[in-house]
């Protein structure tokens, strides 16, 4: 799910908050320093200056002042009878005793070395070593960071002192480092799914069916993004532990000759459940393959009969923070909300799912329904969901409403259009090493490109 300096960050994380002074700021280089200024946009966001400064690259003075970066650090690493002379060696702070130049790795030299005073903030008294002159623009930090979805979550292990060598660490990696915890699917066993009546080579063709590996079970149910119940992906799951559904109703309204209220039991008789194995694409650029249980969305919708006048689907996820206790924060603003062209929701491929890998879905997945949009970025899955309306203009959308220079209302797989912060071009499919060339459509190209005849995509994206 589901987000300009990463602006669909800003303010959900209280440890990150202090920096947004800085984001998009242009680097300049001084004799010993490098100073953020407010002056170019995408110069440097703040989730860079986060990670540099928890690398122990750069260094803060005051609340929002001047910004070190330590560049030579071979040099810093000189032998302790080599810190013996005056000049230079003395820190911002003004410290003066020649006998407390430790090096970073903390080496004492036995003799004149026990002064309290020369214990203090090793690390702090070498940062003004190794000045440096000339430019720096702030793309050569952009182009050292991995997408802030995948930091966020580094950020723990490298405080606590595994540290990665390289700050262009691949999301395998973190992985590595990261394992989420090994799930079993403990939902009700569905009934009555089928697989459409079609033969494999028929289901391939229309794209219900891809001949790829699918992710593991324990992967789906336990890596996710489902911001009401946590923004980690990894306790999403835990959190969302005993979420019950019982006495489900979604609503159909708006542009409808026939306005209902279906309960669970009403939607699954309008089956048969259908079988679809889909790959999913994430905006934050992992990607799995997920056989899901599920309705065309076209067969809900016609049960309700839209007007001619209506254009869109709206749908909104249920708002009950009691039950939902990520909804208690300023996470996001509540409740969650999406929406299609009726065009796009009356597609073949879009299903509301129930299910997967053959019960019912769990909580953390979107219990009891969600929606299921194969060529489009998961954010579009809207989760829970609980209303759906037909209207007649582009309806608002969480995330394009929030940031629309970089979540787009089709949001539709496109490795050509980059996000502001990362490529698209390539994906790191979850439960494998190395990346993926990312698809157009996600794969689905030959299935739905008709649908944007005409359209630059680079502009409607």
């Amino acid at each position: 799910m589901m987000w300009t300096g990463r602006k669909r960050f800003s303010g959900l994380h209280s440890r990150t908050w202090e920096y947004s002074q800085l984001q998009n700021a242009k680097v300049e280089r001084t004799n010993h320093e490098v100073t953020y200024s407010n002056q170019s946009r995408y110069g440097c966001s703040w989730v860079d200056v986060h990670r540099l400064f928890d690398e122990g690259i750069l260094e803060r003075n005051a609340r929002y002042g001047n910004v070190r970066r330590i560049v030579d650090v071979d040099q810093r690493r000189q032998d302790d009878e080599g810190r013996q002379d005056d000049e230079g060696r003395q820190d911002d702070e003004g410290r003066q005793d020649d006998e407390g130049r430790q090096d970073d790795e903390g080496r004492q030299d036995d003799e004149g070395r026990q002064d309290d005073e020369g214990r203090q903030e090793i690390v702090e008294r070498q940062r003004e070593e190794g000045a440096m002159t000339g430019e720096v623009s702030g793309n050569e930090l952009r182009n050292e960071v991995t997408p802030y979805p995948v930091y966020q979550d580094r950020r723990r292990f490298i405080r606590g002192g595994l540290g990665i060598a390289s700050v262009a660490a691949t999301y395998a990696t973190y992985r590595w480092f990261n394992p989420v915890r090994k799930m079993e699917l403990q939902t009700d066993e569905l009934k009555g799914f089928e697989d459409a009546g079609l033969s494999v080579e028929d289901r391939r063709a229309r794209g219900y069916y891809v001949d790829e590996p699918m992710t593991s079970e324990s992967d789906i149910i336990s890596y996710n993004n489902f911001y009401e119940f946590t923004t980690d992906k990894n306790r999403v799951a835990e959190v969302a532990k005993g979420f019950k559904t019982d006495g489900w109703q979604i609503s159909i309204d708006g542009l409808v000759e026939n306005p209902v209220t279906l309960s669970m039991q009403d939607l699954l008789a309008l089956g048969p459940i259908e079988e679809r194995i889909y790959r999913m694409r994430c905006v934050e650029s992992w990607s799995m393959v997920i056989p899901w249980a599920g309705i065309p969305l076209a067969r809900v919708l016609e049960s309700a009969r839209p007007l001619p006048n209506a254009k869109y689907v709206a749908m909104q996820t249920l708002y009950d923070p009691q039950r939902m206790p990520g909804q208690k924060t300023d996470a996001l603003k509540w409740p969650y909300v999406e929406g299609l062209r009726l065009d796009e929701a009356m597609h073949p491929l879009t299903i509301l799912a129930v299910g997967l890998y053959g019960r019912e879905l769990p909580a953390q997945d979107g219990a009891p329904v969600r929606l299921v949009v194969p060529w489009k970025y998961g954010f579009k899955g809207i989760k829970s969901i609980v209303k759906i309306s037909l209207v007649d203009m582009e309806p608002p959308t969480y995330w394009n409403r929030y940031a629309p220079n970089e979540y787009g209302f089709l949001a539709n797989v496109n490795p050509a259009v980059p996000h502001p912060r990362w490529s698209q071009a390539t994906e790191q499919r979850i439960g494998e090493s190395g990346r993926r060339q990312t698809l157009m459509f996600n794969g689905y190209e030959s299935q739905v490109a008709s649908l944007y005849a005409g359209l630059d995509l680079s502009l409607y994206f």
